[in-house]
């Protein structure tokens, strides 16, 4: 019996989850008896081997999930140097921002999550990783403040969340937070699965965020698309601030 692509590929050990495999055929980077493999969901005939296949070297597979394929884009777009950084990691789940944070350099990272048993043994092995789960940022105590919050959440607006991370930011911090539109809007805004069609929709939600982290006495310092959009086909962004540089905000 045929099976997918991207389940065979975990099956035959080459990759420890679909998603990954997923991403690695979406880059180009699987062969099968030397031809790519152009769509996960591409059928393999029964008995193939991991012989049979070729996995090159790509981005795919230098993070622990596709969140760190995100930052490491709006870091590079953003040209901020974090080395050295305490980073706050609000919604670690599986742990792809913080993996990218640490290959590139950050001391320390704490990440803070709702959920429970996401976060990656490559992650949670971590000496200076420190989890808590079962934790909403607006519970959350630490006796330290951050050069860098990072934000990836889901199923609740920025809104009801960023007011508890500015108070953890040090003075001159910066915040980077990836915006899921589908979850600034009212239900009644989406289209069908979930998805944001309405491109002034898009417009609108940055000008509010901007005016909303303003209030918050953070000087917005740009908004960006997400090089990598959601799972779901959304469109995503990026806002990034930093705190006490200026009293000029740009975009």
């Amino acid at each position: 019996m045929n099976k997918r692509a991207d389940q065979i590929l975990v099956d035959l050990g080459l990759f420890e989850s679909r998603s990954k495999a997923q991403s690695a055929i979406d880059e180009g980077l699987v062969f099968f008896q030397g031809k790519v493999i152009e769509k996960p969901s591409t059928n393999i005939v029964s008995g193939a081997r991991a012989q049979d296949f070729e996995v090159q070297a790509g981005a795919a597979n230098r993070f622990v999930s596709r969140g760190g394929l995100k930052l490491e884009g709006a870091l590079k777009t953003i040209k901020l140097d974090v080395r050295n950084f305490e980073v706050l990691d609000v919604g670690i789940s599986t742990g792809g921002f913080t993996d990218c944070l640490l290959q590139a350099g950050v001391r320390f990272v704490v990440g803070v999550d709702v959920g429970s048993g996401q976060i990656h043994s490559k992650i949670s092995k971590k000496q200076n990783v420190e989890i808590f789960e079962n934790t909403h940022i607006k519970d959350f105590k630490a006796d330290r403040k951050f050069d860098l919050v990072v934000v990836d959440v889901s199923f609740i607006s920025l809104r009801n969340v960023l007011p508890f991370i500015t108070p953890r930011m040090k003075r001159q911090g910066h915040l980077l937070a990836l915006v899921k539109p589908q979850f600034e809007l009212d239900a009644k805004k989406l289209g069908k699965g979930g998805i944001v069609k309405d491109s002034t929709q898009f417009e609108k939600i940055e000008s509010d965020l901007k005016t909303f982290v303003q209030e918050l006495e953070l000087t917005v310092l740009g908004y960006f698309e997400s090089p990598i959009s959601g799972k779901d086909g959304n469109k995503e962004f990026f806002i990034y601030a930093s705190k006490n540089l200026n009293n000029n905000h740009s975009s």
